[in-house]
């Protein structure tokens, strides 16, 4: 920690994780649902999650993000229904995010059981890409 939380989300990740904090505010069936997602979020996005949804205390360096999400959180017009789909669509996004960085350290697994010539870590690392490349695939 200690970072500073950007005051506006940069990549397409903390995008999506300020969507999923804000429908997650905005619906309760979403936050519940939320729940069983919130270690798809980046950090400090997690900690907004959880500092929203508990009513826990919010680390003073989150609270520029919190605050945006909570303004934005707090034009949402939308059906219950539609942000629903909305969160469900924004949880499929995530979770491509994760198994892509997965797959990135994975192939660097392979990478360096490759070049050690280590031919047990090489073969799980290869069973992991196909396990997390067919995961991707079907995300």
């Amino acid at each position: 920690g200690g970072a500073t939380a950007p005051a506006e989300p940069a990549t397409r990740r903390e995008l999506l994780a300020q969507r999923f904090v804000s429908l997650a505010v905005a619906d309760e069936m979403c936050r519940e649902e939320a729940r069983k997602h919130a270690g798809l979020l980046p950090e400090p996005f997690r900690v907004i999650f959880v500092s929203l949804a508990e009513g826990s205390a919010l680390p003073e360096a989150a609270r520029p993000l919190s605050d945006l999400i909570a303004m934005r959180t707090g034009l949402e017009l939308a059906e219950p229904k539609a942000m629903q789909a909305e969160f469900a669509d924004v949880v499929r996004h995530l979770q491509r995010e994760h198994y892509r960085d997965r797959q990135e350290a994975v192939a660097a697994a392979i990478r360096a059981a490759e070049q050690q010539g280590d031919a047990a870590a090489l073969s799980a690392a290869l069973r992991e890409f196909d396990l997390v490349s067919k995961q991707l695939y079907n995300s």
